[in-house]
């Protein structure tokens, strides 16, 4: 079953840029990003593309992996492919799992 999940509240432009571009700058670890969905869950992920959707600089298409998904009930580490869409003046988009979704990550 592929979960979407509706974003609520996400990166700034400059965090999503830094998690792209400064990959393993983090005490030699990837740079994450933390979105909120509609639901309350905090989704920690790891950007691995970034495209412009349009030409307002603020729209974007995302590809990469959730590293982490939190809830009021658990607390899950996951590698798990994601593909979706995100706002960053609005700080909202969507995110969705890719079929082929487990990742192989080096520790």
């Amino acid at each position: 079953m592929v979960r979407e999940f509706k974003i609520v509240a996400g990166p700034s432009k400059y965090d999503l840029q830094k998690a792209l571009f400064d990959r393993m700058g983090n005490g030699n670890k990837p740079h994450t990003v933390t979105f909120t969905n509609d639901k309350g869950a905090r989704i920690v992920a790891v950007i691995l593309v970034v495209a412009a959707e349009d030409g307002s600089g603020e729209s974007w298409n995302i590809e990469g992996y959730f590293t982490n998904l939190t809830t009021n009930r658990s607390d899950v580490s996951l590698n798990i492919k994601f593909e979706g869409y995100f706002r960053t003046d609005r700080r909202i988009g969507h995110l969705t799992e890719v079929e082929d979704r487990r990742m192989r990550v080096r520790a």
